[in-house]
């Protein structure tokens, strides 16, 4: 049996929060007392279908903190450039923020400054502690050099690119693949 209320009970309103920068994605954790927002801070639209090609415009590096009962910000986060997609776990313990224009510096550290830095495009995911409201660090060799750096970058998507290691460069490191596209992050049960 379906209940259908009438007059019909529709969705409102209920108010504008001013948040520092322009939002791309927000998410709300399951127990109702806070929600999260990307604020990517993007040029233009970007959107669930505009997202593979649009990224290149979205600078922000934050993830907004909003008191759900309050509606007010209260902190912003800081994870790596182009935060453009945010989603909560079901238990409301971790909210996954996606970082379109992140970026990995690798060091030489076979014959330390022979070879200059090389830097690749990595698009990341940042995991955040909702208890804390800090991201989880996660260990990194020393000879990646940027800050912040990604809880853990995107699945490889281009299944005949595997990231190998340059015993000429980096005996630890293996170096990123190019041309990773970011994503939409979506948990599940």
């Amino acid at each position: 049996m379906i209940w259908v209320s009438n007059p019909q009970v529709l969705p409102a309103k209920i108010a504008d929060i001013p948040v520092s920068g322009k939002p791309t994605s927000v998410t709300a954790l399951s127990d109702g007392t806070r929600a999260y927002a990307a604020l990517g801070n993007c040029t233009g639209v970007v959107n669930h279908l505009t997202l593979p090609t649009s990224t290149g415009n979205c600078l922000g590096n934050l993830v907004s903190v909003i008191d759900a009962v309050g509606l007010r910000e209260t902190t912003t986060i800081t994870v790596g450039v182009g935060a453009i997609s945010v989603d909560a776990s079901s238990d409301a313990s971790r909210v996954f923020a996606i970082s379109a224009n992140d970026i990995t510096t690798v060091r030489d550290d076979v014959v330390p400054g022979a070879l200059p830095d090389r830097t690749f495009p990595t698009p990341s995911i940042s995991i955040i502690r909702t208890t804390t409201n800090s991201v989880l660090a996660t260990p990194v060799d020393p000879s990646i050099v940027n800050r912040p750096l990604p809880t853990f970058h995107v699945p490889q998507q281009d299944p005949g690119c595997v990231p190998t290691i340059d015993p000429s460069f980096n005996s630890h490191v293996p170096l990123p693949c190019p041309l990773q596209t970011p994503f939409m992050v979506r948990t599940f049960p």
